[in-house]
């Protein structure tokens, strides 16, 4: 008699409007990943390395993925690691072999990143795991999500754009697209060339 459950793959995706390296490292870096995604992280980016989450901080014995590895890692492309599941899951998700989790990067148009789940491992009666994971997901791809929603300072590291400090006088950093910037350049100093000259006619006559 075949006893074999039927593994069953959970996929959700996401447009993230962040550039794939922004998206990558908070994934990827235990500081950022620790302010979207679980309270604590341990993450070592590498093959082997851990991909620890800390769900109760003060509570290391439960309601985290401890001892979980990174399987696969293609910087900025893939990241996949083990899996644990919750306290309620424990007995039929993390006494044997466990879930994988795959992250795939996918760089868009416009700064944008495309982020796409895969956790495979799911046997078919665990339905409950699958329902929970499947929500569960969602809320942690709408989180990073929100984390990574474009600021004034993201919008210009995304942007060509160029910084100008006017000397002598306070401190003040503009902010230009590149078409305006020139035209406001070129008039600035077309308007300090007609200074001079006027200058210079005054003097003359």
């Amino acid at each position: 008699m075949n006893t074999t459950s039927k593994k069953m793959t959970l996929t959700e995706e996401i447009i993230i409007l962040s550039p794939v390296d922004l998206v990558w490292h908070a994934w990827t870096l235990s500081e950022r990943v620790s302010k979207w995604f679980a309270p604590e992280a341990n993450i070592e980016a590498k093959i082997g390395g851990a991909y620890e989450l800390y769900f109760v901080p003060e509570n290391k014995s439960g309601m985290n993925t401890k001892g979980c590895k990174i399987t696969e890692l293609v910087i900025n492309e893939v990241l996949q690691f083990t899996w644990k599941g919750p306290d309620p899951f424990e007995e039929v998700m993390n006494k044997n072999d466990l879930t994988v989790v795959t992250v795939q990067f996918i760089s868009l148009a416009n700064n944008e990143t495309k982020v796409v789940i895969e956790h495979t491992g799911f046997n078919e009666d665990w339905a409950e795991a699958y329902k929970w994971h499947q929500m569960a997901w969602q809320g942690v791809l709408q989180s990073l999500k929100s984390h990574l929603k474009p600021a004034k300072a993201n919008y210009v590291a995304s942007h060509n754009f160029t910084f100008i400090q006017l000397p002598q006088g306070p401190e003040v950093v503009f902010y230009f697209s590149d078409i305006f910037l020139k035209c406001s350049f070129n008039f600035f100093i077309s308007f300090v060339c007609f200074k001079m000259l006027l200058f210079n006619f005054l003097i003359a006559s």
